[in-house]
């Protein structure tokens, strides 16, 4: 199911200008990630480092900046809720979603390269904590009528992108963030070719041998092998949480791909610049919708 995007009249066009004159058009998808920057273009840029939040799982890293924040994708998502509604006011129905207050929804952990937050392991273990069943609550509430409208409304309107780079937006060949994606996509590659990406995960894997835990090494693998017992799998997610700590994992495999990310925005400012305040566009006609939606009348 696809949503139609608003997104070449808020300076879409500007974006995929920039890109072609900086960084050429973005790969067709699946196609191999070619670094535009060097080891020595990088070197510089050493010492740039995440922002990393091991309490609740967070990382920022720079091309971040650029994009949307998780706040800004909630807006998205109330905007878009709106222009349903007023697709769905003309077949005489209202939208219950637009009764959420998305503001409250917490981000989830950056599982990148696993879980490592002390906090959420001991809670959870590779779980993941509870969500608000509000939303769902209101959908199974309504008529099989209302839900048809719902559906038909939802493929039809032009809703608002949510462009973050994990985001389904982020992949298509004309997204706002075509020029941020790509350098994610190019610091990901840089930091897995790196000799200490290999050297951070054998130090996490030989502690984790350590303390009786079989290491998972497949190329995209970030845990060990979890047994099925909730007890146990809880004690072997704070035993892997503690071993990314003992060997610094998170931090050395995030200045890796900041220290690329960095190189990038030095290389494409411009462009990135360009992409940012078109980025804002998008959130600040989110906002606009979501002030005229303040004085409608709720139907029924």
């Amino acid at each position: 199911m696809t949503r139609a995007r608003v997104a070449a009249g808020i300076a879409g066009v500007l974006i995929l200008a920039a890109l072609a004159a900086c960084t050429g058009a973005p790969p067709p998808a699946g196609a191999p990630v070619t670094l535009s920057l060097s080891t020595s273009d990088v070197a510089p840029y050493a010492g740039a480092h995440a922002e990393l939040d091991p309490a609740k799982g967070f990382i920022v890293e720079p091309l971040d900046a650029y994009a949307m924040s998780f706040a800004d994708t909630r807006l998205i998502e109330s905007a878009n809720d709106v222009l349903i509604d007023r697709c769905m006011r003309k077949a005489g129905y209202a939208n219950v979603l637009t009764r959420l207050d998305r503001s409250r929804e917490h981000q989830a952990e950056n599982r990148r390269f696993g879980i490592w937050s002390p906090q959420l392991a001991a809670a959870y273990g590779y779980g993941l904590p509870p969500r608000s069943d509000e939303g769902d609550d209101l959908l199974a509430a309504q008529s099989a009528a209302w839900g048809e409208v719902w559906k038909n409304c939802y493929r039809t309107t032009e809703t608002l992108p949510a462009l973050r780079y994990d985001s389904a937006d982020a992949f298509a060949q004309d997204s706002v963030i075509a020029v941020g994606e790509r350098g994610y996509n190019e610091a990901d590659r840089y930091a897995s070719e790196a000799p200490d990406w290999t050297r951070a995960r054998h130090d996490w894997w030989s502690c984790l041998e350590k303390e009786g835990l079989t290491p998972r090494k497949g190329v995209e693998e970030w845990s060990p092998v979890v047994p099925s017992d909730p007890e146990a799998a809880i004690r072997t997610a704070t035993i892997d949480v503690a071993c990314k700590q003992q060997v610094d994992f998170i931090p050395r495999m995030t200045d890796l791909e900041t220290s690329y990310q960095a190189a990038y925005i030095a290389k494409h400012e411009a462009a990135l610049e360009t992409q940012r305040a078109a980025v804002r566009k998008v959130v600040q006609h989110a906002k606009a919708i979501l002030r005229s939606a303040v004085s409608v009348v709720p139907l029924g």
